[in-house]
C-alpha cells in the first residue's frame, strides 16, 4: 500500500515539473511583442479550445441577456459550423438591429462571408422544437418586455425549466 502512495506522489511531482516547464515556455513566448492582429488570433485560438458552444437560447432582448452573443460570434469566426441562436422573433430582430448590425459588431449571420458565425432560429411560444438533440418548449413569462422561459428535456426525459428574468405569475407555465 505504501508503494502505491509513493507511486502517486511521484506521478504528482512529475506533473508539477511538467506544468512548471510549460509555464516557463509561456513566459518566454510572452516576452515577444505581438501585433494587434496576432493578439486577436491568439485570443480566438484560445476560445476555440474551450467547450464548444453549439446553440444559444435567449429569453428576451435586455442587454444583459444578449451582450455576449457578439463576443461569441467573434470568437467563433471561421469555425466549421455556425452557432444556432434560438429565440422569439422579437429578440432576434433586436439583436440584429442594435448589436450585430454591421456597425457596432459585424453581422455574424453574414460574416465571415464563407462561413458565418451565427445562424438565427425563431422559436414560437408553446411550440416544441429540437435544439441540438434537446426538446425545447418556449413559454411566455411575465417581464417588462416580451420574454420566454424554456423547458429543456434531454433524451432520457430529464428536464429543467429556465425562467430568465420574470415577475409574479410563473405558476401559469405549469
Amino acid at each position: 500500500m505504501s508503494q502505491n502512495i509513493t507511486d502517486k506522489a511521484d506521478a504528482a511531482e512529475a506533473r508539477t515539473q511538467e506544468t512548471r516547464g510549460f509555464m516557463q515556455q509561456v513566459r518566454v513566448a510572452a516576452r515577444r511583442k505581438y501585433t494587434p492582429e496576432e493578439k486577436v488570433r491568439i485570443v480566438l485560438e484560445g476560445f476555440r479550445r474551450e467547450v464548444a458552444v453549439r446553440a444559444i437560447l435567449l429569453t428576451h432582448y435586455h442587454f444583459d441577456h444578449i451582450r455576449d452573443v457578439a463576443t461569441i460570434g467573434l470568437s467563433t469566426a471561421y469555425s466549421p459550423e455556425p452557432i444556432e441562436v434560438c429565440a422569439p422573433q422579437v429578440v432576434l430582430e433586436a439583436l440584429a438591429e442594435h448589436l450585430i448590425n454591421g456597425k457596432l459588431y459585424p453581422n455574424f449571420q453574414q460574416w465571415p462571408p464563407d462561413s458565418p458565425s451565427l445562424r438565427f432560429r425563431t422559436l414560437l411560444p408553446h411550440k416544441f422544437c429540437q435544439v441540438i438533440g434537446y426538446e425545447v418548449l418556449p413559454l411566455p413569462v411575465n417581464h417588462k418586455v416580451p420574454t420566454v422561459g424554456y423547458q429543456v428535456k434531454d433524451r432520457q426525459g430529464k428536464s429543467l425549466f429556465y425562467t430568465g428574468d420574470t415577475f409574479r405569475g410563473l405558476s401559469r407555465c405549469w
